[in-house]
């Protein structure tokens, strides 16, 4: 259970600075969630992940007027 602690306390501090991870980065983090099996933290990596590369390259605001401009 300490395993699991750590390794989403870290994530939170790797996504707290909004950069976007690396690829070796992202396998690391993948492989310790399969390591302590625990799948709600893989699909977290993965969520982390896009909300940082929308964020550094400004598609937040794009994504979000796409998104309104369907609904009409």
């Amino acid at each position: 259970m300490q395993d699991v602690f750590e390794l989403q306390r870290n994530l939170n501090n790797a996504f707290a600075y909004d950069l976007v991870p690396s690829p070796s980065v992202v396998i690391a983090a993948l492989r310790a969630a399969r390591r302590v099996n625990d799948f709600p933290t893989a699909v977290r990596i993965f969520e982390g992940t896009f909300a940082s590369r929308k964020s550094s390259c400004g598609l937040e605001s794009r994504a979000t007027g796409l998104h309104n401009r369907k609904n009409y």
